[in-house]
């Protein structure tokens, strides 16, 4: 058992280290990507208050206020001092701005060592699930560059670990800590929330906890939402109105480029999205291969009456229907990929192997 547990920590560990080195590496050599100018631009503003000790403005900050601010802050935190005003206080939607390259590598290293985290975490709930996340394209991108896919990622995560061991452990902290985590994703980045939906029907449909358990659990999200989320607290109606106008009215000017397989092409087709620096056309095998297994997974995860099958087919569902389809939403679907992937691998290798010990008919004849 020992020797066992100590071949698993090793696998987990090389995953992880692997992992990291590839999202290192795709920061290190790739140019500037088309929002991290958006994304750095208020993180200058928050980290001049921040100096200047000015914290109740930090609510009030315009720039790309209608994404929650808490990725912003973090980022604003590692800006180089002496590049503070290299970073545009304006950007444009038509171009790329040049960005300091100290404030921008600090940046990308807290996304990696986000993305590294996650997959910590995919490795600790299925080692297989890890090595698929490890190598999606979708997920090394996004954790390579300083956008707010990252952390969300990572506490979506850590809310289906802490989900997952309370079913086996009947454990109510378990519960609260994946409620805290979930809270902590929606306050990152709003598209994460349909994540805790999913969550809540599969609870609820396989009576995994009580309603009223996870009605306190919504609540729980909530608070952590709005603690961590400083732009809503002067009028949180107002504010919130305004956020879900602002992605609404987007919604609706992108639905004449809408289409319900665009999802689909963007997980199998990666050098579509990938930098120039780091497109090669082994990813494009790499893709089709875990989309493979993931469609596999998801029916064998649907059948075992998991989360994650659930929590994929909904995300799924959401991308395809959504107008607005940009290539880091389907980060919101990596951790059910990676463990539908996972699945889809592992109810393969069974039936292949169940296969292959299957008596033959000359065996039976030579032994009857």
């Amino acid at each position: 058992m020992e020797k066992k547990m100590r071949s698993r920590i090793l696998f987990i560990a090389a995953v992880v280290f692997f992992g990291v080195g590839l999202r290192l590496y795709t920061a290190d050599v790739s140019g500037v990507d088309w929002d991290e100018d958006d994304y750095l631009s208020p993180a200058r503003a928050f980290r001049e208050l921040i100096d200047k000790g000015d914290f109740a403005e930090i609510p009030n900050v315009e720039q790309n206020r209608e994404h929650p601010p808490l990725v912003k802050l973090l980022y604003s935190v590692t800006l180089d001092e002496e590049e503070l005003e290299e970073i545009p206080l304006v950007t444009y939607r038509s171009r790329k701005s040049p960005l300091p390259p100290d404030s921008l590598r600090n940046s990308r290293w807290q996304s990696v060592t986000f993305g590294g985290l996650s997959l910590l975490v995919v490795s600790l709930m299925n080692p297989i699930a890890g090595v698929a996340l490890a190598v999606t394209p979708i997920h090394i991108h996004f954790t390579s560059v300083a956008y707010l896919e990252a952390l969300p990622v990572l506490c979506t995560a850590l809310m289906a670990y802490f989900y997952l061991k309370s079913q086996f452990h009947h454990k109510r902290r378990y519960l609260v800590l994946s409620a805290v985590f979930f809270g902590l994703a929606v306050a990152c980045k709003y598209p994460y929330a349909w994540s805790g939906g999913a969550l809540v029907l599969h609870a609820l449909v396989y009576r995994h906890a009580k309603f009223q358990e996870m009605i306190v659990w919504g609540l729980l999200a909530i608070v952590i939402f709005f603690i961590f989320n400083p732009y809503l607290w002067p009028n949180p109606p107002e504010r919130l109105h305004y956020q879900f106008t602002y992605h609404e009215d987007y919604a609706e000017n992108q639905i004449e480029t809408h289409s319900y397989t665009n999802p689909f092409e963007q997980l199998t087709r990666p050098n579509n999205y990938l930098l120039k620096e780091i497109r090669h056309p082994l990813w494009r095998g790499v893709a089709i291969m875990i989309f493979f297994f993931a469609a596999v997974g998801a029916i064998v995860s649907l059948r075992q009456k998991s989360y994650f099958g659930w929590w994929l087919v909904i995300g799924l569902v959401f991308l395809m229907v959504w107008p607005t389809q940009w290539i880091q939403h389907k980060m919101t679907i990596m951790i059910p990929y990676s463990m539908c992937a996972a699945a889809g691998f592992q109810w393969i290798y069974a039936q292949v192997r169940n296969f292959q010990t299957k008596p033959s008919l000359a065996s039976f004849r030579r032994n009857p």
